[in-house]
Formats: C-alpha cells, sequence, structure tokens
C-alpha cells in the first residue's frame, strides 16, 4: 500500500506484503519511490498509472530514497531494487 509525499514527491510505502514481490526485493515500509523503470514517480497518480501498464512477471527497477542512520546521523539513500511484478 502507498500513499502520495507531497514534500518530496514520490510515493510512500506505508504497508509492505510479506513475501511479497515488494518485500522479496527489499522494499521497506517508509521507502519514497521516485522511480519506476526510469520513468518518474511523483503523485500516487503516477504510480498507478505505471503500475497498471506494467506485465505480471517482468523485472521492473524502482528507484527508492530511504532515511537510514549511518555514524549516527539520520541520512537520505537512494537505492535501485529489482521487483518482479506480481498479478492483480
Amino acid at each position: 500500500r502507498a500513499s502520495a509525499d507531497a514534500d518530496l514527491g514520490g510515493v510512500l510505502v506505508e504497508e509492505v506484503q510479506p513475501k511479497g514481490p515488494a518485500a522479496l526485493a527489499g522494499i521497506q515500509e517508509g521507502d519514497l519511490i521516485v522511480a519506476i523503470g526510469g520513468r518518474r514517480v511523483k503523485t500516487l497518480a503516477d504510480f498507478q498509472a505505471v503500475m497498471k501498464r506494467a506485465r505480471a512477471g517482468k523485472l521492473a527497477k524502482f528507484k527508492v530514497v530511504r532515511s537510514e542512520f549511518s555514524e549516527g546521523d539520520l541520512v537520505e539513500v537512494e537505492r535501485t531494487l529489482t521487483v518482479r511484478l506480481g498479478g492483480r
């Protein structure tokens, strides 16, 4: 489950199904999805449009921004994760 993040642009991951395609790829609750397959995702509508065109079983690169601690500081880290898209 995801929602739009108006401050940064992107879609905030609110829930990840255990053992689902997103979880297996390393997507976590709190990640901000900013691109899928090279297409910028700024709003929930952008995310839904990209996912509507996606084919089940195909691989897609998700670019996410994640907050992590590094040497005691909270930093924003960008990661690219490969997700095998599931059926609807």
